[in-house]
């Protein structure tokens, strides 16, 4: 019964650590994503991790690498950015790119339609 109340322990401490680093994780997205010059070094001295450690700890828990997870996080913000109205250069720049035309090229592999076409179908009235 001991032993089964110390698995019990365990498990739970692993969640805590899962969420903790997850949280940890996403601030530092959040705080430095939309900066062009912010990769995984920065990601792994903000989290005192090696780039081994938080790269398998980034396909463990995200099932995918960290470029996929900041891509997937900037596309979303262009998301946003476009419902806006704000121009193609204009998100590009914000979202930490410094070429439209691939941003362009990302986002349209990403979603399927061009950032044109995503703003007209989100119903903004260019006017």
């Amino acid at each position: 019964m001991h032993q089964s109340k110390e698995i019990s322990n365990n498990r739970g401490s692993f969640a805590r650590h899962q969420v903790s680093f997850k949280r940890s994780l996403e601030a530092t997205i959040d705080k430095y994503a939309l900066d062009a010059e912010f990769n995984i070094e920065k990601t792994c001295h903000e989290l005192l991790l090696s780039r081994a450690s938080l790269y398998r700890k980034i396909l463990k828990y995200y099932g995918c690498s960290f470029t996929d997870l900041l891509m997937e996080y900037r596309i979303e913000k262009a998301r946003e950015y476009l419902v806006l109205g704000l121009s193609i250069s204009e998100v590009t720049y914000k979202i930490g790119y410094s070429d439209p035309s691939y941003f362009v090229k990302i986002f349209r592999k990403r979603v399927g339609i061009t950032p044109g076409e995503f703003r007209e179908r989100s119903n903004y009235d260019v006017t």
